[in-house]
């Protein structure tokens, strides 16, 4: 069992980082992570924004590609990819952002309902700790499918003298 959520866990990173790459490798800047950014973020803040992207794995396992945009002036985008293991009945989830605001630590997490909507928590990853180029993985797996759900994906960051408020950086609607 534990191999099959491995083997999930790693394509989904590899899916999240292909896409990543494929887009850093038609640019020209100075480092992979603005290299990878630049366009994402240009693609995000477009009139037309990027759809989730449905793909199966292995014949039996379905997953989605989920681009996240920035919210609240922020320059953070990313990358969650959902993969549905039927056998298990669980969904590997990996996400992967760049552009954050600061170092300091965001938590990823899928609440139901659209974009700007204040639904009830679905699931919540392990935090994201911004590394020093101001990127973040996050990756954790969750109970049922994600298939045919009215969900969205949030990323936050801690704000306020005790920690209590939340603003958000990214979202991107999995439907």
């Amino acid at each position: 069992m534990y191999k099959r959520i491995l083997a999930l866990a790693v394509a989904g990173a590899v899916i999240a980082g292909a896409l990543l790459a494929s887009v850093s490798a038609r640019t020209t800047t100075a480092t992979p992570i603005a290299a990878a950014a630049a366009p994402i973020a240009r693609i995000a803040a477009s009139s037309t924004p990027m759809k989730p992207y449905n793909f199966t794995l292995w014949s039996k396992y379905p997953g989605r590609v989920v681009p996240t945009a920035p919210v609240n002036n922020t320059k953070t985008v990313g990358v969650v990819t959902l993969i549905y293991d039927k056998l298990q009945k669980e969904t590997v989830v990996v996400w992967v952002t760049v552009g954050l605001p600061s170092s300091g630590r965001f938590f990823p997490q899928i609440l139901e309902g659209a974009c700007g909507s204040n639904g009830s928590k679905v699931y919540q990853l392990p935090d994201i700790v911004a590394s020093s180029h101001r990127t973040g993985v996050s990756s954790g797996v969750m109970e049922g499918s994600f298939q045919g759900k009215q969900w969205h994906v949030s990323l936050y960051r801690k704000a306020g003298a005790v920690g209590l408020q939340r603003w958000a950086t990214s979202c991107g609607n999995l439907y």
